[in-house]
């Protein structure tokens, strides 16, 4: 059992590692804040007072609008609220005893089952109602912009049990530290910002702020919005004791510090599992932060601002060339519309100092610029239809639909990153939170029995769907015509396959509801009532004929003539 630590020891402990963090961390802040100056024109780390000026040697749009237009297109391909774009899944398969009776479940995936499928579709509805109560879809766009532009995106998620709703608030660059567990997950996360006072006391409680300041009910009085700054430490608590039945017996400490306070903890809480969310757009083995497109874009988007400020010059100038004239001409010169200025002699008059200014970056210049920039965004897949349309280019539905999977092939490796670090976490901890208050229902006995295996998440944006239409079908659709050829010449090759799991198969790929599909006992019932049916109508087609061919055939037949025996009777005597 791990030593148990005082409050003042763990407060100590913050302080110091918190430091050690920000040593970490600041090698990427000059770069980070040349991307959040010139790509998301946004506050730097060192904080400009809220609401002032935030640069002025911005020059170019390019990155921004590209930065904007790759968030938006992300945001739209994976997470919309208007996507239904997620499903949750048990795809373990059933091992039963050949004496069971469950044994027509054998090798049967366990979300087949239609309890368990059930019961998967009302845990659904449940999560996708907190995140609609939730401000999940507000903050999401910024989110993705963080992880595009900064390269490292946080979310911390919190649950206001009065209202019942989740709340996820984006952190800026400058408020955290982060650091990764032996796996290169995030599982440390230091967070320092301000609050008000009036924010603390609903937070924590008036009792509590008072024992860590004993001036802070005079304060609070004063001036409830004043504000202050916190640290709020989350990390695998060192002193973890599975025994204990309180928030401390969570394998994941949850601390509160009030600065300038820092000799307790202001509150201390836990978590069954990291709580919060560091997503890292691509990351170098041996780094913690997360590098993004405009990272890689960093030298196109460096020489993309000189491009456009040395034009604006150069434009200026040859719009208003600085000029040369004689010192009693001084006040005297008329340079408005209509103005008349009078000269002893024509020579005397005031001329360029420079002739022959041109813009030194041509258009065809820019745009190559600002192309690179736009190929770091990927932005020809998010415009491929726009592109199409402009360029006057007519595609089928087919050609759109191979272009959006050899696009999102591309995509792949940076959305498996994202859903491993980012969706799957948010997933989580959403369950976790929707299971702790109750709202999610009860499995069925058929998993207690049998185990249910680990649920896991399948994503249905179009984005994922794109890419699974190109990984799983595609192998499918190329068979059958190369299989296809081959049956022509030897038909009984085609008795290898099962046309039943293929045509299963396509349809799970392309994300057809399972409500709909018809289970394997109903196609057999179906199938056995279709032969039946046929059989009726073949013997009806054949009492018909011999009534036709054979006179008095109205008649019933005699038993054993070879009616009879055509009718299904015994043998002709």
């Amino acid at each position: 059992m791990a030593e148990q630590q005082t409050d003042q020891q763990k407060a100590k402990d913050i302080v110091k590692y918190h430091e050690t963090l920000k040593l970490i961390r600041l090698p990427f802040e000059p770069v980070i804040d040349d991307i959040l100056e010139f790509v998301r024109q946004a506050r730097p780390i060192l904080s400009t007072p809220k609401g002032q000026k935030l640069t002025g040697n911005v020059y170019d749009s390019t990155p921004l609008a590209a930065l904007n237009l790759w968030a938006d297109g992300m945001y739209g391909y994976l997470c919309s609220p208007n996507l239904d774009w997620f499903s949750l899944t048990l795809p373990k398969t059933m091992n039963v005893s050949r004496v069971s009776g469950m044994r027509w479940a054998a090798g049967r995936r366990i979300d087949d089952i239609p309890e368990v499928a059930q019961w998967l579709n009302n845990c659904e509805e449940v999560m996708k109602s907190a995140f609609l109560r939730s401000n999940f879809y507000a903050v999401m766009p910024q989110f993705f912009r963080d992880g595009g532009s900064v390269g490292t995106a946080c979310l911390d998620i919190e649950e206001d049990v009065g209202q019942g709703r989740i709340f996820f608030t984006p952190l800026h660059f400058r408020e955290f530290c982060i650091a990764e567990d032996k796996n290169g997950m995030v599982d440390t996360l230091y967070r320092r910002f301000p609050v008000s006072l009036r924010n603390l006391v609903q937070r924590f409680g008036i009792d509590k702020l008072v024992k860590v300041d004993l001036d802070f009910k005079r304060k609070y009085e004063t001036n409830p919005y004043e504000e202050i700054y916190v640290i709020h430490a989350i990390q695998p608590r060192r002193d973890f004791d599975s025994s204990r039945v309180d928030s401390k017996a969570k394998p994941f400490g949850s601390y509160w510090l009030m600065e300038g306070k820092t000799e307790t903890l202001l509150d201390e809480g836990g978590y069954s599992r990291f709580p919060s969310i560091g997503w890292r757009y691509r990351k170098e083995t041996d780094e913690v932060y997360g590098r993004s497109p405009a990272w890689d874009a960093y030298s196109e988007i460096a020489l993309g601002n000189q491009e456009a400020r040395t034009n604006l010059i150069a434009g200026q100038k040859m719009a208003e060339p600085p000029m040369v004239g004689l010192e009693d001409l001084r006040n005297v010169i008329q340079p408005g519309a209509n103005g008349w200025t009078w000269l002893e002699r024509m020579i005397d008059q005031p001329m360029p100092l420079n002739n022959g200014i041109q813009l030194p970056y041509v258009l065809e210049m820019r745009e190559r610029t600002d192309k690179a920039i736009e190929k770091h965004f990927n932005i020809d897949f998010f415009m491929m239809l726009a592109q199409a349309a402009y360029n006057k280019i007519e595609l089928t539905a087919t050609q759109v639909l191979e272009m959006a999977g050899e696009k999102a092939a591309v995509l792949a490796t940076r959305t498996d990153t994202l859903n491993i670090e980012a969706f799957n976490p948010i997933i989580d901890r959403v369950w976790d939170i929707e299971m702790e208050s109750g709202r999610l229902p009860p499995p069925p006995d058929i998993l207690y029995e049998y185990g249910g295996g680990h649920l896991e998440v399948d994503y249905l944006g179009p984005l994922a769907q794109a890419q699974k239409r190109l990984f799983q079908t595609q192998g499918i659709k190329a068979s059958l015509e190369t299989v296809m050829a081959i049956g022509q010449m030897f038909p009984e090759s085609l008795d290898v396959m099962d046309g039943d799991e293929m045509v299963r198969e396509i349809l799970r790929a392309n994300r057809v509801p399972a409500t709909i599909m018809k289970s394997e006992d109903q196609v057999a019932t179906l199938r056995q009532q279709r032969m039946e049916q046929a059989q009726a109508e073949q013997q009806a087609n054949m009492m018909a004929m011999a009534a036709k061919a054979i006179p008095g055939a109205g008649k019933a037949p005699e038993a054993g003539s070879p009616l009879d025996a055509m009718m299904g009777g015994g043998a002709p005597a």
